[in-house]
């Protein structure tokens, strides 16, 4: 590729780039490069193409660098904010760099429950309800319908279950007390 040519592709690939960061879509780029350069779709593709490649290579060199890169964009920001005197944008500009440096406690917040729940008012409400009504509430599920027998079945499982389990109700009519 002789100079001219590449300095021309290197045009194209900057316009390219240009409209796809204006959020033009590939096929008004398509149209607008055949009708300004005379290219092909191919052609034009192989030119959005490029473009993301480019992209690419250029913000994986900045993540490589990592939070010196970071760093330094600051610093140069920080600089031109002091020679201006903005001391706001200073001090924000310091605030963002002790954040990205950790040096801030962190900012997780942790919630602690003291105490266990307390499902009383829900096994009031259920109890109040029928058999029937339980099967409707049941068949109500958003997962799955289940047939009368199914339930049955399920009620005959439940029933041996909480046989064998002796504190069920301390459990169920308040929690147990630690």
């Amino acid at each position: 590729m002789s100079k001219s040519n590449k300095m021309e592709f290197d045009k194209r690939i900057l316009t390219v780039s240009k409209l796809l960061l204006k959020g033009n879509s590939t096929g008004e780029i398509l149209h607008f490069t055949a009708r300004i350069w005379g290219v092909s779709d191919r052609q034009s593709k192989e030119y959005i193409k490029r473009c993301y490649t480019l992209w690419f290579r250029e913000f994986e060199k900045k993540f490589k660098a990592g939070i010196s890169y970071h760093l330094s964009k600051r610093r140069d920001l920080y600089k031109k904010a002091y020679i201006a005197k903005d001391w706001q944008t200073c001090l924000a500009i310091s605030r963002d760099e002790a954040k990205l440096m950790d040096s801030y406690p962190s900012e997780r917040h942790e919630l602690l429950v003291e105490q266990k729940p307390n499902f009383s008012k829900l096994d009031e409400a259920l109890n109040k309800l029928s058999v029937e009504d339980l099967r409707k509430l049941a068949n109500r599920s958003k997962f799955k319908t289940y047939s009368e027998e199914e339930i049955s079945n399920s009620e005959e499982e439940i029933s041996k279950i909480i046989e064998n389990i002796p504190d069920l109700k301390k459990i169920t009519e308040g929690g147990e007390k630690d």
